[in-house]
């Protein structure tokens, strides 16, 4: 299938210091891809870079076969992003149906229209169309509720019903189990395996190998800004160069004492855990 985002060549240095290394990612459209790595791989520049916080130092980004290196950063989301981010950006003093409605401002058109009363006649379409994105992401109990206070778990949830109540091309979440306990974690990967649109394309940065397993149907892997391995999830978090960059070559623990050997999967989750 075609490929909806193309990066071709990517290169980001800052200074003297090469960040992405002469990158080439391939995402299909419609599909489920996570971006796994170490911490420092480069995993969230490459959404700067899509979001256009950074641009690049040579390459180039297709979206659709069209370039968008020159889209300005506040005219990315009408090009059909959408983004999360790892740090939770909710107003709190807003409630959740009001957080998610927010979301709405590019196809809404006008940010004095988005914020008038929900109850108004205009407005209820939009209203609809955010419950039933709230609903999807089990949000229905808690549209009333003020988004402070509510359990990191739900916090995340707004900020994904946030990003595709504006209908993008491609959703990008960064880390979106991060934080979360176990049972958190399942629900989420539930959710979201039930509630993506299957017209969305979706890149997943994510440490949790498993919920990469569950959710993708491919996945790249970097390490110091280059791509190490690139396949199915099972076969790249197997992959012997991807284990070692969260592993590491030379681990002491190993060196010095007799070690019971740990599956691929132990020892990402062992690693997952230590971070």
């Amino acid at each position: 299938m075609k490929p909806l985002l193309f990066l071709h060549g990517i290169t980001l240095t800052f200074g003297g210091l090469s960040v992405i290394d002469n990158l080439d990612i391939q995402v299909r459209k419609g599909s489920r891809c996570g971006l796994i790595g170490p911490n420092g791989a480069g995993k969230t520049t490459i959404f700067n870079l899509l979001s256009g916080v950074y641009r690049a130092t040579a390459g180039e980004i297709l979206l659709d076969d069209e370039p968008i290196d020159d889209v300005p950063l506040d005219r990315r989301i009408d090009l059909g992003i959408g983004r999360t981010f790892q740090n939770l950006r909710l107003m709190k003093h807003l409630t959740v149906l009001e957080n998610i409605m927010l979301g709405q401002h590019r196809l809404v058109g006008s940010w004095a229209r988005i914020l008038a009363p929900l109850g108004g006649r205009w407005n209820r379409a939009w209203r609809d169309e955010a419950m039933e994105v709230a609903e999807t992401l089990g949000l229905r109990d808690d549209v009333d509720r003020l988004a402070q206070g509510l359990s990191y778990g739900v916090q995340k949830r707004i900020e994904i019903a946030r990003a595709l109540v504006g209908r993008p091309r491609l959703l990008l979440l960064d880390e979106p189990a991060a934080g979360l306990n176990s049972s958190e974690r399942e629900e989420l990967v539930t959710v979201l395996a039930s509630s993506l649109p299957r017209d969305t394309t979706v890149l997943i940065v994510e440490h949790d190998t498993g919920f990469v397993r569950t959710l993708c149907d491919h996945t790249v892997a970097l390490n110091f800004g280059r791509k190490i391995a690139e396949g199915d999830p099972a076969s790249v978090c197997g992959h012997p160069l991807v284990v070692e960059a969260y592993l590491g070559k030379d681990e002491p623990i190993y060196r010095n004492r007799p070690q019971p050997a740990l599956s691929n999967e132990a020892a990402f989750q062992r690693n997952d855990n230590a971070a």
